[in-house]
């Protein structure tokens, strides 16, 4: 009995004793949890939720908004990732913010992908002046980047800048060294632009043949020839046939003036058409390089 007691008595003051003591509990806003957390939501697919909690963890962390330009290797792998969500997302601000704020603190790696992804965003904006603010910006870093990216900036400026041979001869030197210009650089040598004033000029004197020549399809060329050709005929046919006193020539007449003039403009405007999607496979191109580096 007196055996029972006392283990009775030994428990009841373990118990007691444990329930006394103070538990330490991790704080729930510890950078460290933070960051775990961050890193369990990204493994799982919640890139949104992750970008959030990534960001909260520098500035829990005393990172965000500090001017050090010390390069921070601890916090690489949030930086890059916080790269990744953001190119996913094509969120720019995102980027934007990251760059302003860590841009100097990363390392060439990291730098190199936030300056890739940054210069794909406003290459796709095709802003030239944007461009060059960001290159001039990226340059020093330039002989710690790869070659390809150095190759794409240049080709890009050409670009914007509307010197097209000049990028696809850039394009093909680089093809040659770097496949992954062969694509632009064969998308480069088809690429063949038309006149809007030859195309004016071939309708002024066949309607429909700028047309043609525009667009290289016989079907618009032949459409507007017999719209035209047929209410030039009508007017000279009801004309003479009416001596020109009845109104059905002028009407025919207007008709076929309003189709001309329709058709020297759908010229032109063809003409333009196809110099602007030329243009923009070339550019297309240039973005699918910047996706295939991230």
């Amino acid at each position: 009995m007196r055996k029972i007691s006392a283990c009775l008595i030994s428990s009841l003051i373990f118990i007691t004793s444990a329930f006394c003591q103070p538990i330490s509990l991790p704080d729930a806003y510890e950078p460290v949890i933070v960051k775990q957390f961050a890193d369990d939501l990204y493994k799982n697919g919640f890139w949104d939720e992750a970008a959030s909690e990534y960001k909260r963890y520098l500035f829990l962390d005393g990172t965000a908004g500090s001017d050090s330009t010390e390069i921070d290797l601890s916090k690489e792998d949030t930086f890059f990732l916080l790269t990744t969500i953001y190119n996913s997302q094509n969120n720019k601000d995102g980027i934007s913010w990251l760059s302003t704020n860590f841009r100097n603190r990363m390392g060439p790696a990291v730098k190199e992908k936030l300056d890739l992804v940054s210069a794909r965003f406003t290459f796709k904006e095709r802003n030239l002046e944007d461009y060059l603010s960001l290159t001039t910006l990226i340059a020093p870093d330039f002989k710690d980047y790869s070659d390809e990216f150095v190759l794409l900036n240049s080709i890009s400026i050409s670009l914007l800048q509307m010197n097209i041979q000049e990028a696809i001869s850039a394009a093909n030197q680089a093809s040659q060294s770097y496949q992954i210009f062969t694509p632009f650089a064969q998308t480069g040598s088809h690429y063949k632009t038309k006149s809007p004033g030859l195309a004016l000029f071939f309708s002024a004197i066949l309607p429909g043949s700028g047309k043609w020549y525009a667009s290289s399809s016989f079907i618009p060329f032949l459409t507007s020839f017999v719209t035209v050709g047929s209410f030039t005929a009508a007017t000279i046919y009801t004309g003479i046939k009416s001596e020109w006193k009845s109104w059905r020539p002028y009407v025919y007449g207007t008709c076929a003036l309003v189709f001309y003039i329709t058709d020297l403009y759908g010229s032109y405007k063809s003409a333009q058409r196809w110099n602007n999607t030329k243009y923009r496979e070339l550019c297309e191109q240039a973005d699918l390089i910047y996706e295939q580096l991230y």
